[in-house]
């Protein structure tokens, strides 16, 4: 055996509760290698009965390894366990000091004790939902005497300082449109008072932004929604606020006086540009907190509990969350959590989220390497075996019960347009179908369902083109979001990867007697699918999602 790719730890995505007794437990080993793993595991405090013992199943494999898992429940809550590998021929034991031909109970793994507060609990209601992502001022004019001076039509490209008069009453037209598009989860981005257009820079965090509407006008379209069965969760900008901020002008104009001065990351004093941290180290109009700082933390956690209660929100979906402190992370969850059991903490995260979704912070993150892996796929840089491959290693950083949560989007406004990155309105079909049929939760960014055309920032935030909702590109869809919203299998479902050509992507969603099957070719040619016996041709850049 390769003993060298052999790998488990008793914590992380190796080793979790998922319920009061019961452990999911993974194991890696080279891949192709193993014929048989069984897990033998026993009470920590038990001498003298024997191990019990069950298969562990294959997970999924990527290019070098496969990764089994089973669970294993006990009425004490405390384990220790080993692995029983066969392969070769041979049987193999691997314990806490390695690969041997006996494990002694000290050599085992330990799980000292499942506490409660150890199983991370998730929002059921969640679980597998489309979010359909608004950026409000660029999404639909409901009340014209709140636009801002200079507000444009539609049809002018924006520049960074563009308005278009999107408020709150033009969200609430529109819910109908949002919940026929199959989205159980409208994302907000920032709505408090910010003077900027883009409002990643709030001014204060206690008000609504005027250009939008009042704090009842925003209360008004969460009861909407959730009157229409959508749920609302807004974007939370907690790693830095506008220099025009009071609390960061207090600490300008009174230096080290002022009580605030430790909420920021100040150099030297008196304040002055570029002696302090700021978005990205580059952005001196919008200062960055110091979110190690307790009093900032209790600050920032009562803005949000406040919002929270008032509004009937959700959840949030927080800025930049990988660069605030997992102290802060930490508390929000404990205050939130404790009070509203139900809020859904989304973190933007582009790489890899595993050290903050370990069940004291956020409960997911975006999936920005999704995007890239299935972008690859599509221009042909990689075959369908590496897109899995790539796809299967990610997912082997996080544990199994993320999996309906992770937020998988090809598109939003940091990025180019799905449009502009597919290259064609047939590949950019393909893959958004790809990204609702998946597991996980598809984010869809406004206007990538008609689609819409808009490269890098400013240019893929234009207004909204109603007009082209009646295509057939929405339409499509729109059909995929409903079969999603209205089954179990696309939401909740299992996921069976099935072997195609280089160019084809087809997988299996099953949720107990509910099957769906999924096949994208991408390639230029004609390709045959088998699913239970039936065989599916698809023509080049065409896909067929059915239910079995």
């Amino acid at each position: 055996m390769n003993e060298h790719a052999i790998y488990h730890i008793s914590s992380g995505s190796y080793c979790y509760p998922v319920g009061g007794t019961t452990l999911r437990v993974r194991l890696r080993l080279a891949r192709d290698e193993a014929l048989e793993i069984r897990l033998h595991y026993q009470n920590i405090y038990d001498h003298k009965s024997p191990f019990f013992s069950v298969a562990m199943g294959r997970l999924f494999s990527d290019r070098l390894f496969d990764y089994f898992e089973a669970e294993i429940s006990l009425e004490w809550k405390r384990f220790k366990y080993f692995f029983e590998i066969a392969a070769g021929g041979d049987r193999h034991f691997f314990g806490s000091e390695g690969l041997t031909d006996a494990v002694k109970e000290k050599e085992c793994f330990f799980y000292p004790y499942i506490n409660g507060d150890d199983v991370a609990m998730m929002p059921e209601w969640a679980r597998g939902e489309i979010i359909y992502q608004i950026w409000v001022d660029r999404f639909w004019n409901g009340d014209q005497s709140n636009d801002p001076e200079g507000a444009q039509s539609p049809d002018v490209l924006p520049d960074r300082d563009t308005y278009y008069g999107g408020d709150f009453d033009g969200v609430m037209r529109k819910l109908p449109y949002i919940r026929d598009l199959g989205a159980g989860i409208i994302y907000l981005n920032p709505v408090f008072d910010s003077p900027s257009y883009h409002k990643y820079d709030i001014r204060d965090y206690a008000k609504i932004d005027a250009a939008y509407g009042s704090k009842e006008k925003l209360r008004q379209l969460v009861d909407k929604a959730h009157g229409m069965g959508i749920r609302v969760i807004l974007d939370g900008v907690f790693n830095h606020c506008s220099s025009e901020n009071a609390l960061f002008a207090d600490v300008v104009n009174r230096g080290e006086e002022s009580p605030y001065r430790s909420w920021f990351c100040i150099d030297s004093f008196p304040v002055t540009a570029g002696q302090y941290d700021s978005f990205g180290g580059l952005v001196p109009s919008m200062p960055r907190f110091n979110t190690s700082d307790p009093g900032l933390i209790e600050y920032l956690t009562d803005i949000a509990d406040y919002w929270t209660g008032y509004l009937g929100i959700d959840g949030w979906r927080l800025d930049v969350a990988d660069e605030v402190s997992h102290r802060l992370w930490r508390e929000f969850r404990r205050r939130l959590c404790g009070k509203y059991p139900d809020i859904l903490l989304l973190g933007e995260i582009w790489n890899q989220a595993a050290p903050w979704l370990d069940g004291s912070g956020m409960h997911t993150a975006t999936n920005y390497r999704y995007r890239k892996y299935a972008l690859a796929f599509s221009s042909g840089a990689i075959n369908s075996r590496t897109f899995w491959e790539k796809y299967n290693a990610d997912n082997s950083l996080y544990r199994t019960t993320l999996y309906d949560y992770r937020v998988n989007l090809m598109g939003s406004h940091d990025t180019a347009r799905l449009l502009h990155v597919a290259g064609d309105k047939r590949r950019a079909l393909l893959l958004q179908v790809l990204t609702l049929t998946l597991k996980g939760m598809p984010l869809i960014y406004y206007g990538d369902e008609i689609p819409m055309e808009g490269g890098e920032d400013p240019d893929n935030r234009r207004a909204m083109r109603w007009e082209r909702i009646n295509s057939e590109f929405h339409d499509r869809i729109r059909q995929i979001g409903v079969l999603r919203r209205d089954g179990n299998a696309l939401r909740k479902g299992t996921q069976e990867i099935r072997e195609t050509e280089p160019r084809v992507l087809a997988f299996i969603r099953t949720y107990g007697e509910e099957r769906v099957a999924a096949a994208l070719n991408f390639g230029s040619e004609p390709s045959q699918v088998e699913f239970d016996g039936a065989t599916w041709t698809l023509r080049p850049l065409d896909y067929r999602v059915e239910p079995l």
